[in-house]
């Protein structure tokens, strides 16, 4: 890694081959010449900015002769970067990091390439392996422009959340495709839904609760993956499988009213109905039918639900 060139006259700047982040991209560039306190830089995509030292993560001074053309200059940069991307390939951080772990220093890249090709290190080493450990999030933490080793026990954390992370993805995955398929009219087997059960239940929280459901973004990106952006999709999907009836009531789902209840429940119902119908059996002669009355009603005319009404008749006295 170079260090700072401040200080340096301005000259000394042109040629040299920096890289940076532009929209979170790694690029190349090279300095064409300095304005103030900032360099004017042409990337390998041949487009020119303007950018301040500290914008700089690797140095590579003297590596290319600006008078030649633009065409050669950009050609030049772009072989650079296919260069270092094939040294790092390379790399495999993990065998460096069992190097370096026990003695958990801030090492430069130029120490690290050193470790890793065994030859005389040039800038396009050190900013292969810069590469590397910029990537990595597994085995050395950045400090400055050097790395330092995590512990073991960093490492091997990490290690497994990274496993469980490309776990849950393929399960995604699987899931989405599974929700295309009965979208567009396939059927499964029991196997098959039983299987989907941990997927079954995300949809119901989301046919439920939409964007109030506890794991939303989830289940938004499951069905984004399977490209199906109906409103009522989740409803429709949950139809379709036979987990619920196109009448589902939904409302007593989603305040969560108990559907099902234990057999001594149910006896003791039961055996307070037939209370009921054995005293009002004894009470048929007190009873009087009303049916013929006109009713009235404040409703609109439009309302399909009229749950009240008044009658009156005209009584002898």
């Amino acid at each position: 890694m170079a260090t700072s060139t401040k200080t340096d006259p301005k000259a000394q700047w042109r040629g040299t081959v920096v890289e940076f982040f532009v929209d979170k991209r790694l690029t190349l560039g090279v300095c064409l010449e300095i304005k103030g306190e900032r360099f004017l830089i042409l990337t390998e995509g041949d487009r020119e900015i303007n950018l301040p030292e500290s914008r700089f993560l690797h140095v590579a001074p003297h590596a290319l002769n600006v008078q030649k053309g633009r065409d050669q200059l950009i050609q030049s940069l772009r072989d650079i970067a296919k260069r270092r991307e094939e040294l790092r390939a390379r790399i495999d951080l993990g065998d460096v990091w069992e190097l370096v772990w026990a003695e958990p220093d801030a090492y430069d890249c130029a120490f690290l390439a050193g470790l890793v090709f065994g030859e005389e290190v040039t800038p396009d080493h050190t900013a292969a392996v810069y590469r590397a450990c910029w990537d990595d999030t597994i085995h050395f933490s950045r400090k400055g422009d050097t790395f330092v080793p995590n512990p073991p026990e960093t490492v091997e954390q990490l290690l497994h959340q990274r496993i469980r992370k490309a776990e849950r993805e393929r399960e995604l995955t699987a899931a989405a495709a599974f929700v295309k398929a009965i979208w567009e009219g396939y059927t499964p087997a029991p196997a098959e839904l039983a299987a989907q059960e941990t997927w079954i239940e995300l949809l119901k929280e989301y046919a439920l609760h939409d964007t109030e459901a506890p794991r939303y973004r989830l289940a938004r990106d499951l069905m984004n993956r399977a490209e199906v952006t109906a409103t009522d999709a989740p409803f429709r999907l949950l139809v379709r499988l036979g987990v619920w009836d196109e009448d589902e009531n939904i409302l007593l789902l989603r305040l969560g009213v108990p559907t099902s209840f234990s057999p001594e429940v149910l006896e003791e119902a039961a055996h307070a109905a037939h209370e009921v119908i054995e005293r009002e059996a004894g009470r048929v002669d007190q009873r009087r039918d009303l049916t013929a009355l006109h009713t009235m009603s404040i409703d609109s005319e439009l309302t399909q639900d009229i749950d009240d009404a008044v009658s009156c008749e005209v009584a002898d006295d």
